[in-house]
């Protein structure tokens, strides 16, 4: 089986990404199994000291090298101080988010047990404010539940086994903040349309909406990107388009467009595309669904150097004839399935419209 939704908690569904992507492809693997820290539970060493729940993943491929080579991968629910949980999401005005921090690095330093090398982040949002939290806010967000929708590349007769994961959530109405639905994809890319001496893999992150947009990181030791495509530079500074800028996705949202002779005006998240959201036609018997599939960029920054096709996840448009729970089934021979969710979330009735991947 390689699709799985339910109901759980940021804490359990955090150890259920990192369980799934180990067991998944023995390119993967858990450096602290067994050890004390990077537990994912209450027992880790560093629990409520510099961390709460986290796991480590290492992806490597011996058949490759350099920077596609080598990858860490750290889950966890950021440590704030000990009594709040919470990520600083801008630093210009007090904003901050609970929920996963996924951060990305190239080495591990296994003294100081944190990411080395080049190290990016991205982040699995649950809910934010613009205040902080107090102990008893914390331990309800641990037991909050949040329903969730995910597959993973793990079916051994797959010929994308090992190949990632995309989870949807919508949490409950949240005791702090406000509550929001978010899509995570991380993927491998199949192919390559040039080698671009990155990575070979890419992370998105998309919101049904966003409390505050604009503003900066450039005084943030921890930056964060919407879109990550390890080791190219990120758009987290207003000179190359702050992150935040570019906060949820919207159907005018399909990269930049043309305003006229060699002129380009960005219209959302940089670093990947989606030129045509999914949409069904209004004749046929049955009618079928016209869509492309998203395009990855070698530079996150840029939207100008197309990299690889993203293949498990796409937004699809509401008012077409789509609703939630619908499938979309590719045409032979090809049997990969996707399903349409759009969730709001209880803080905006805004959905996020995207299918996922559901059988291959």
């Amino acid at each position: 089986m390689a699709f799985y939704n339910g109901s759980t908690t940021i804490p359990a569904l955090l150890n259920m990404m990192a369980d799934k992507l180990i067991a998944s492809d023995s390119k993967f693997s858990n450096p602290y199994s067994g050890l004390t820290r990077y537990t994912g539970d209450g027992t880790d060493v560093d629990y409520g000291i510099t961390a709460y729940q986290r796991r480590l993943i290492k992806w490597e491929d011996p058949a490759k090298s350099g920077q596609e080579k080598t990858m860490y991968v750290a889950f966890q629910i950021p440590f704030y101080d000990i009594n709040q949980a919470m990520f600083t999401m801008r630093s210009d005005s007090a904003q901050y988010a609970f929920g996963i921090e996924v951060i990305v690095s190239s080495a591990w330093d296994f003294n100081t047990h944190l990411p080395s090398g080049d190290v990016q982040r991205t982040f699995l949002i649950a809910c934010m404010l613009n205040s902080g939290m107090s102990a008893a806010n914390r331990a309800a967000l641990m037991a909050m539940n949040l329903a969730y929708w995910m597959w993973v590349d793990d079916d051994a007769l797959s010929p994308d086994k090992g190949n990632g994961l995309v989870v949807m959530t919508k949490p409950d109405t949240p005791p702090w903040g406000y509550g929001i639905s978010n899509c995570f994809n991380m993927e491998k890319m199949v192919s390559k349309e040039y080698l671009d001496a990155y990575s070979l893999w890419h992370f998105e992150t998309f919101q049904n909406y966003f409390p505050w947009s604009a503003g900066n990181q450039n005084a943030l030791t921890k930056k964060w990107s919407h879109v990550l495509h390890p080791w190219s530079q990120n758009a987290t500074v207003d000179a190359t388009g702050d992150t935040n800028d570019y906060f949820y996705i919207t159907q005018t949202w399909c990269g930049e467009v043309s305003n006229g002779l060699n002129s380009f005006t960005p219209l959302g998240i940089k670093g990947v595309d989606f030129p045509v959201w999914a949409a069904l036609s209004q004749g046929g018997s049955p009618p079928n669904v016209y869509f492309m599939k998203g395009i990855v960029h070698s530079e996150a920054q840029y939207n100008n150097k197309p990299l690889s096709i993203i293949q498990h996840c796409f937004p699809w448009r509401e008012g077409s004839g789509i609703i939630d729970q619908d499938v979309i089934s590719e045409p032979g021979p090809s049997t990969t399935k996707y399903v349409c969710l759009a969730k709001e979330s209880s803080h905006s009735s805004t959905k996020l419209p995207i299918a996922i991947k559901y059988a291959y």
